[in-house]
């Protein structure tokens, strides 16, 4: 995509002075054809996505023995606009269990 693609109706005459330029962007919530080598790239989309559409319960039973940095937890709960989340990432020293975490505030299941 590119800048311009992203703007719906421009007026001619900022058409003519509109400078133009490619970006790379990845959407979140269609990020299931991603292949991402890095692990902790990869459970941010998963988790993040899975969050948004609401499949708590594949979070919780995906990721049930495992731990997720909190500076990942800090970045989820950017990405899905949790404060809670954001301020679990930031209260935990090392890791956070996402199970625990998703089953210890139901406040996601009404997300």
């Amino acid at each position: 995509m590119c800048l311009k693609d992203m703007i719906v109706e421009m007026p001619e005459e900022i058409e003519r002075i509109f400078v133009d330029y490619r970006m790379n962007l990845v959407q979140v919530r269609e990020s299931d054809s991603y292949v991402f080598q890095n692990e902790d790239v990869r459970a941010v989309f998963e988790i993040s996505r899975e969050i948004f559409r609401g499949n708590f319960e594949k979070i919780a039973a995906r990721y049930k023995d495992r731990e997720i940095k909190s500076e990942l937890v800090t970045v989820i709960g950017k990405i899905t606009d949790s404060t809670e989340l954001m301020r679990q990432g930031k209260n935990k020293e090392v890791s956070v269990n996402m199970c625990t975490e998703i089953q210890t505030f139901g406040f996601l299941y009404t997300y």
